[in-house]
C-alpha cells in the first residue's frame, strides 16, 4: 500500500486577493493528474464565521450581519479549531493516496503556528505550502506592494454578498487596510513553511506602482497610525475616503487566470515528485 502524501496550503494575503480562482486551480491540478487519487479539503474561515453568525441571527432575529459578526467573535477560534480538527480525521480516514488541505483563510504571520500544531497532531508527515503573493517592488517594510494594496481595496467595496466582509466601502476598505500592518517585517525565511509558492494575484506594473505610491503613500502613513478598522474610520476618515477615491479611480483588473494556473501547476510539480 502506498504511503499517503499529505500536502497543506496557506495562503499569506489579505482580503479581496483572489483566492477562490487559485484554490480551482490547486484543484484542476489534482483532478487531472492524480484523477481518482486525490481528496481535496477546504477549511474556510469565512463558512466557520458565517455558520457561527447564522446561529446567532436565529436565536436574536433583530440583530445585524454587522453586529452578528462582532458579538460571535469570542467564539470563532473554538469552533474554527473543531473545524480543522474534523477535516484532519476525514483525511486520516480516506483511502486517496494524496491527501490536500487548503486552507481558506488570509493567515499573518502569527495565526499559521495555532493551525499547524493541530494538522501535527494527526499526520506525522506532510508539506506545509505558503502561498504568496508575487510582487513587484515590496512598500516600505511590508511583504506586499502598493498595487497588491490598491487593488484588493480596489476588489473589496465592488463585491457583494461576501459572507463576512460586510458594511460601506468606508467599513469593508478600513478592514482591508488594517490586515494590510499585519505583514509588516515578515522574513520569508523564517515562515513555518516546508516550501513557499509565488503566485501572481494582481498586475504589477513598475510605472502604475510608483504613480499609487505618489498619490495615496502620504494618506496610507495617516491610516496606518490608528490601531483598528474602528480607529481608521472614526479619527482617519478623510484620509480614508481620499485612498478609496484613489482607489476607484484606477481599473487593476486581475491577472490572466490561464498564466496564474500555469505558475501554480509548475510549483506543485516541484512537490509532487
Amino acid at each position: 500500500m502506498e504511503q499517503k502524501k499529505v500536502l497543506v496550503f496557506f495562503p499569506m494575503a489579505i482580503p479581496a486577493s483572489g483566492k477562490t480562482v487559485l484554490f480551482e486551480s490547486i484543484e484542476q491540478y489534482y483532478h487531472e493528474k492524480h484523477e481518482g487519487k486525490t481528496k481535496l479539503f477546504i477549511v474556510s474561515s469565512d463558512q466557520v464565521s458565517l455558520q457561527l453568525m447564522n446561529e446567532h441571527i436565529a436565536a436574536n432575529p433583530n440583530v445585524s450581519k454587522e453586529d452578528a459578526y462582532q458579538e460571535t467573535r469570542k467564539k470563532y477560534r473554538t469552533r474554527y479549531d473543531n473545524e480543522i480538527r474534523a477535516v484532519c480525521q476525514k483525511a486520516q480516514a480516506c483511502e486517496q493516496q494524496f491527501i490536500v488541505i487548503i486552507f481558506d483563510k488570509n493567515h499573518p504571520e502569527n495565526a499559521l503556528k495555532g493551525p499547524l500544531d493541530i494538522v501535527k497532531d494527526y499526520f506525522k508527515q506532510f508539506t506545509s505550502i505558503g502561498l504568496i503573493p508575487k510582487i513587484g517592488k515590496p512598500l516600505g517594510n511590508n511583504l506586499f506592494s502598493i498595487t497588491y494594496l490598491v487593488s484588493c481595496v480596489q476588489r473589496a467595496i465592488k463585491r457583494e454578498n461576501h459572507e463576512t466582509l460586510v458594511g460601506n466601502k468606508e467599513k469593508v476598505a478600513s478592514v482591508v487596510l488594517f490586515f494590510f500592518s499585519f505583514f509588516n517585517k515578515v522574513q520569508i525565511d523564517k515562515l513555518p513553511f516546508n516550501k513557499v509558492f509565488y503566485v501572481p494575484f494582481t498586475n504589477e506594473d513598475v510605472q502604475m506602482d510608483q504613480v499609487l505610491r505618489d498619490e495615496a503613500l502620504e494618506l496610507l502613513k495617516i491610516i496606518q497610525r490608528e490601531r483598528n478598522p474602528e480607529d481608521i474610520q472614526n479619527n482617519s476618515k478623510e484620509a480614508l475616503q481620499k485612498f478609496i477615491g484613489i482607489c476607484e479611480k484606477y481599473n487593476l483588473g486581475f491577472p490572466d487566470k490561464n498564466l496564474q494556473r500555469e505558475i501554480v501547476w509548475k510549483e506543485i510539480e516541484t512537490v509532487d515528485q
